[in-house]
């Protein structure tokens, strides 16, 4: 963070690093005037409501975790960064709009539309099933570097049946 230009996110991922990033070591790095916010996948909103309490008001709050993101935008978090947007753009976006006109019905119900989505899209390792699911939408050549390697064919079936069941969102 001294010798960056740019701003740096702190990720909290302990599923992919076997490593948490606790709420005291955040509120400790939070003070370090080029660390501006975090990206938190733990899934665990009660860290949040903690962290709300250790940091100040310019540090961003962001989901990493879209199964929890609009409750976490409910309780005080700042935004999200999605997996699912990369699938559905549109639909997140205007649930975006809608939560920060404080239209919560109307964005819940955006979300349940796309709670299928957000759950199939983390059945194997990230970014197994979205660049998966972009490639059954002919939006990308599915391509993996090892050791990630294609999605098994339940997996396939259970993507390729949601984004059927999604397709109007």
């Amino acid at each position: 963070a001294d010798v960056c230009e740019a701003p740096l996110i702190l990720y909290n991922v302990p599923s992919r690093t076997s490593c948490d990033l606790n709420n005291q070591s955040v509120s400790v790095l939070a003070k370090h005037p080029n660390i501006c916010g975090l990206k938190d996948a733990t899934g665990d909103l009660e860290r949040l409501k903690e962290l709300k309490n250790l940091v100040d008001e310019r540090f961003s709050l962001l989901s990493g975790d879209d199964e929890t993101a609009y409750e976490f935008v409910q309780l005080g978090g700042h935004g999200v960064i999605t997996v699912t947007g990369n699938i559905k753009p549109k639909a997140v976006s205007r649930w975006w709009e809608l939560l920060q006109a404080r239209d919560v019905e109307a964005a819940s119900v955006i979300f349940e539309q796309l709670k299928g989505l957000n759950q199939v899209l983390f059945i194997e390792s990230n970014p197994i099933p979205v660049k998966w699911a972009l490639a059954e939408m002919k939006k990308i050549e599915f391509v993996i570097r090892m050791p990630l390697t294609e999605p098994s064919l339940e997996s396939q079936k259970k993507i390729a049946k949601i984004l059927q069941q999604c397709e109007s969102v």
